[in-house]
Parts: structure tokens; C-alpha cells; sequence
């Protein structure tokens, strides 16, 4: 093994510079080896107290804010079995609620769209629905009890825009936005958004446990074997600086033939990928020139769905044919990486209930996904990692 170390300059906001340790020792993370057994993969009870004690707990993120841009703009976000209409109010804040009516449970909005009305009319009976979810009109009004109708709306659901995104926390317990990201924030917030617009979106049903596809995007160590054609040796693996912010982690890892051009130039970015994992399944993949927003949801305990927006950086003179036709290509080539990690995926799923499958075991340049573990476990009761050596 090579002995090369990630020099990353002092004082750029998000630097693990400090946490580095030279990658030639296999040593990318301050967190020891681990072992995580295959059950916290497969027991539909340990998928039960995820969806109870896990996410309503987290901020989670939603949808580009782009789709809900205007005064009117709605858009529908359903995971975890909850469906929570996003609204742009006429005074330009953001609302969300419940798409739940309140008089009988059926659904008020679908897709998204704009609300030219400003109201959502219950397709069932006919409750009409303002865009912060309080009941505006109802018909026979006079013939339901007093104290049933009094204040009624759909229950508020909290809700915050930031690095490109909506994201939403689903209880009072989440704590803060700015409490809950942590030092993992200014990782992400060192990027300037103003200039990036999300031009790209496809999901991937995956026949695996949402925690496997997590563990997936959570190291580098798969990518000169699982992505040997794709990626041709263009990231420098074993030179990852990785960064625990427990819950969440990142990674700054260089690119071949552009980190020293960059220093020279003074503009780090330009050459390293900013891979920052915000606890529970979202990943800014952040790319000198573009960026890539990945979230992975449970829908049983083995299967999940994959979402992923593409976020490019338009030219300052809004840019032409060739730059649609490279960022038409860097998508493309992004969605043919995943299409490799899904497959490996898919067959992970399935050998799952192998009795050959019992547990696995984590190196130290897994670092992230056992950080990522034991934070699963402390907020749902599973077995912790157990640390080896």
C-alpha cells in the first residue's frame, strides 16, 4: 500500500484536517473495527421501532426547494407511511401539514403543482383546506357538534429550508435544524447554493434493507472493485480524510490529476469530492462542479427506495448546448455508479436469510458505517457494533 496522505489546507470551513490519519496505514477513521449482526438487517420488529423512534426524531429531507419556489406552489412528500403536503404561503413563508382531512382521513393533494384556489378541497365531502393546512370552509357546518369543528386543521408538521432543500422533522422530539445538523452544517454550507439549480431526479427500488444501502454510501473502499469501469481510478480512495460528527460523517476525497492543481490555484474544492452523510440516509456528494443529493427510505425490512436530485452549477451566462450536453452526461454517468452499487445491492438483499450471512464485520476505513450503527442503536434499543480490536 502507498503511504500518501490528504493534505487538506488549515482554516477552510468544514476541513477535516485535524482528523486525518495517513491513509497508507489503512487507518482513514478514528473509530475501530466493528462487528454488526445480520439481524439489525432483517427483523421487522427492529424496522418497527426505526419507523417509531428513529425518523420522527430526525430532520428529513423532503424536496428541492425549487418545486415549491412561488406563492402557491405545493408538492406532496410520502415515506414512512406518511403523506405531508409542502406549501409556498402568499406571504413567502413555507408551510407543511398532514394530508390527512380531519373529518374522515382522506387524502387532500397529490403530486405537485400550484394551488391557484389557495385552498385543497377534500375530494371526499368537501372540507376546504388553506395552504398552512386550517380548515377554511365546511360544508354542513351546522350539523357537526361545535367543539368538533372549533379551530380544526390538519396537525402542523415542522418543516425548514436549507442547502437547496425542504427538509422536515415529523414530531417535537427532532431537536432544532441548527441543533440537529451540528458540525456536520458548515460541511455542506461552505458550498455557495445560489448559483446551483437541481436540473435531474430518478429513484431506484432496491430489494435490500435501507441500513445496507446506507453502509453502501458510507465508504470508498468498494469503488476500485464495484466501480472499476465506471470510475477508472479517478478518486483517490486511500487518501479519504474522513470526519466522525456523530450522528452524522463526511469525507473529503481527492481527484486524481486535479487536488494539486487546485492548491495551486488556492481553490481546494476544485479538487476533492465532499461526501457529507446527514444521519439517517442522506448524502450531499458535493463535486467541484456539480453536486448530487442522495436519500435512502425504508419500505420493508428488505426493501427501500433510493431517491437522488442531480444539482448542476449554471455558467454565469447561463450556459449553452455543450453544457447542457456535459451535464446531461455527468448525470448519466452518476446513475450508471448506482446502477452498479443496486445490483451488488439487490443480491445482498436476498442472501440476507442465508445461513451462511450471520453478522458483518467493519475495518477501519468502515469507520463512517459503524459511527452510522451506533447511532441506530442508541435511538432504537438494537445491539450496538461491537468494537474488535
Amino acid at each position: 500500500m502507498g503511504t500518501n496522505t490528504l493534505e487538506l489546507p488549515e482554516g477552510i470551513a468544514g476541513s477535516p484536517a485535524q482528523d486525518r490519519i495517513g491513509a497508507g496505514d489503512a487507518l482513514q477513521s478514528p473509530v475501530s473495527p466493528s462487528v454488526v449482526d445480520v439481524s439489525n438487517f432483517a427483523d421487522p420488529e427492529q424496522l418497527e421501532r426505526e419507523l417509531r423512534l428513529l425518523f420522527p426524531k430526525c430532520w428529513l429531507p423532503a424536496c428541492p426547494i425549487a418545486d415549491v419556489a412561488e406563492p402557491g406552489d405545493y408538492t406532496v412528500w410520502e415515506q414512512l407511511d406518511e403523506s405531508v403536503v409542502i406549501a409556498r404561503t402568499d406571504e413567502g413563508e413555507l408551510a407543511a401539514f398532514y394530508n390527512v382531512c380531519q373529518h374522515r382521513g382522506a387524502k387532500l393533494a397529490n403530486g405537485t403543482g400550484h394551488c391557484a384556489t389557495g385552498s385543497f378541497k377534500c375530494p371526499w365531502h368537501g372540507l376546504s383546506y388553506d395552504l398552512r393546512g386550517v380548515v377554511d370552509h365546511i360544508p354542513l357546518r351546522e350539523s357537526f357538534a361545535p367543539e368538533q369543528v372549533e379551530g380544526l386543521r390538519a396537525p402542523a408538521v415542522r418543516v425548514h429550508e436549507w442547502a437547496g432543500f425542504v427538509w422536515l422533522a415529523l414530531s417535537d422530539e427532532a431537536p432544532s435544524f441548527d441543533d440537529y445538523l451540528g458540525a456536520a452544517k458548515s460541511e455542506v454550507d461552505s458550498y455557495d447554493f445560489s448559483r446551483l439549480e437541481t436540473g435531474y431526479f430518478r429513484s431506484w427500488k432496491i430489494g435490500a434493507n435501507w441500513k445496507m444501502v446506507v453502509d453502501a454510501f458510507n465508504e470508498f473502499w468498494h469503488v476500485p472493485f464495484a466501480h472499476k469501469d465506471s470510475l477508472h481510478g479517478g478518486l483517490l480512495w486511500r487518501d479519504a480524510a474522513l470526519r466522525v460528527m456523530k450522528p452524522h460523517t463526511s469525507s473529503m476525497l481527492p481527484i486524481r490529476g486535479r487536488y494539486e492543481k487546485a492548491l495551486e490555484r488556492n481553490d481546494f474544492r476544485k479538487g476533492v469530492v465532499n461526501h457529507t452523510s446527514i444521519f439517517p440516509g442522506t448524502v450531499y456528494n458535493c463535486l467541484p462542479n456539480n453536486m448530487h443529493v442522495t436519500t435512502a427510505w425504508p419500505v420493508a425490512p428488505r426493501e427501500s427506495v433510493l431517491v437522488a436530485w442531480g444539482l448542476n452549477l449554471r455558467p454565469e451566462d447561463g450556459g449553452d448546448e455543450k453544457w447542457k450536453e456535459r451535464t446531461d452526461g455527468e448525470w448519466d454517468h452518476f446513475c450508471r455508479v448506482i446502477d452498479e452499487d443496486v445490483a451488488i445491492l439487490t443480491d445482498l438483499g436476498r442472501l440476507s436469510r442465508s445461513r451462511g450471512y450471520t453478522r458483518n464485520i467493519y475495518n477501519s476505513a468502515e469507520g463512517r458505517i459503524t459511527t452510522f450503527h451506533e447511532a441506530v442503536a442508541e435511538m432504537t434499543g438494537a445491539a450496538a457494533p461491537r468494537l474488535v480490536g
